[in-house]
């Protein structure tokens, strides 16, 4: 990068007096002398000061109480800058900046408002030196670098020069110290942002990486603990008569989750029952128990269908009171007939020559009041809903009265025979079974689900490969 000083300027307050001008020479060593106290060492300060320091380090009184902007001119590959920035007063720094850019610059006499702030001016300054503008994942000290870093490496002073414990401008403290320690191989451009970036991803990746192996190992942990207790259900499936094959050989989980759920698919064709075997009684409570079913839906149809019915007289009587109540508030046709008064004023406009504005507003307003007396009986209820509840809640009754018979039949037919008890019981049995069988095999499958994880691994463990070569030391060593 091509950042030279070309010139630094001090703007005086009076306004009769021209900016100084101190000129360098491009490409050459600079070398500045004079007397004690003429300024010598508040060149570094004003240079800092103008690229943006937090901080004002310039000498007070005669340097800092004469002037009003300092400036300097920076020279670079492509254009001139000129960077301005307004002298303290009550507070230690200004963030009031002036900055001109072009192919060449004319000092202004003056300086009278500013055009950038200092937060503007460093962007500008990043932008110029090319600073990658994220920061860094793999170190401490992961700080986004910024122009301003880059001042450690070019101000020298002489207390830095005399100290031996400090190399660099400002490296005493800690945090900035360790920053320029990070970013220096890229400063020295032996690291490349490409470099950068695949060590920021690199890390993400890693992580991910671990995120998904220890779910993969969870899942087959999890899948070794669920075998055993999913074989130990299917064994009960098969005495349900839901199972005759032999399990001793299957071992694997997906295996039998599929045989789990071929169990549940054909679950509503079992158990067999021989009806020759059973007794008379335990016969009549397989037709009762259908007969239940049956009325049962009926009982959910017609309940659903009241639901609607009321729902539907409720909506229509909201649309009702809501429709008279807007006509009420707003009374048009009341609103016209106050505001006509006299043969030729008309309500609207409010011209009083209007010809035949009272026969207009008579017309007006029977149209209006039409319209507001049909509005409330717009939507009458209609007389067959009322007809079709009664018709349903009778249905409903009869059916209720049904099933409360047929459960006393059920009850004394299972009361009389005790081979009936325990088939109902066994049915009843088998039917939670079902229920936990198919529990088990969803978390099962939420648990011990590897769908794809699998490859994710191997992409991100290819991923990985591929950034650590981007990233290698041998890159660093080779730049």
């Amino acid at each position: 990068m091509n950042f030279q000083i070309e010139k630094l300027i001090i703007w005086p307050k009076r306004v009769d007096f021209p900016p100084a001008v101190v000129p360098f020479h491009l490409g050459k060593v600079n070398v500045i002398t004079g007397a004690s106290r003429t300024g010598k060492s508040a060149i570094i300060p004003i240079i800092d000061y103008c690229i943006g320091s937090g901080t004002c380090s310039i000498p007070i009184e005669i340097i800092r109480d004469n002037a009003s902007w300092y400036g300097i001119i920076i020279q670079t590959e492509s254009e001139k800058l000129l960077l301005a920035r307004k002298v303290p007063e009550v507070v230690k720094t200004s963030q009031e900046c002036y900055v001109l850019r072009g192919k060449q610059i004319s000092i202004p006499t003056m300086i009278t408002e500013k055009n950038q702030n200092v937060d503007g001016l460093k962007e500008l300054l990043n932008s110029i030196a090319n600073i990658p503008c994220f920061s860094r994942a793999d170190e401490a000290y992961n700080a986004r670098l910024s122009f301003r870093d880059l001042t450690h490496l070019i101000f020298q002073s002489q207390d830095i020069i005399a100290n031996q414990s400090i190399l660099f401008y400002k490296t005493h403290e800690t945090e900035h110290r360790e920053k320029l320690k990070n970013w220096f191989p890229f400063i020295l451009g032996a690291e490349t942002i490409e470099m950068i970036q695949a060590r920021n991803e690199l890390k993400e990746v890693e992580k991910e990486l671990s995120r998904r192996r220890k779910e993969f190992d969870r899942a087959k942990s999890l899948s070794n603990e669920w075998l055993q207790d999913l074989l130990g259900q299917l064994n009960v499936a098969s005495k349900y008569g839901f199972l005759d094959d032999d399990l001793t050989s299957k071992n694997d989980i997906e295996t039998l989750i599929t045989i789990a759920k071929s169990i549940l698919e054909k679950a509503h064709e079992a158990p067999k029952t021989d009806f020759n075997s059973l007794s008379r009684f335990r016969t009549e409570i397989i037709k009762l128990e259908d007969r239940e079913s049956i009325l049962s839906q009926n009982i959910a149809i017609i309940e659903k269908r009241i639901r609607g019915i009321a729902q539907l007289e409720k909506s229509l009587s909201s649309f009702q009171s809501s429709t008279k109540r807007k006509i009420d508030r707003l009374g048009i046709s009341t609103w016209i007939r106050e505001n006509a008064q006299g043969e030729n004023n008309c309500p609207i406009c409010g011209n009083k020559e209007h010809p035949l504005a009272k026969a207009e507003v008579i017309k007006i307003c029977a149209a209006v009041e039409a319209y507001e007396n049909i509005m409330p009986s717009a939507l009458p209820i209609p007389a067959e809903f009322d007809r079709e509840k009664r018709e349903l809640k009778k249905d409903l009754e009869q059916l209720i009265s049904e099933k409360n018979d047929l459960q006393k039949r059920f009850d004394l037919l299972r009361a009389k025979d005790e081979k009936a008890q325990k088939y109902h019981q066994r049915t009843k049995d088998m039917f939670l079974f079902l229920g936990q069988l198919k529990s088990t095999i969803g978390l099962i499958e939420r648990l011990t689900g590897t769908d794809g994880i699998e490859d994710i691994i191997n992409n991100l463990e290819e991923r990985k490969q591929q950034l650590e070569k981007i990233a290698s030391v041998s890159n660093l060593e080779k730049n």
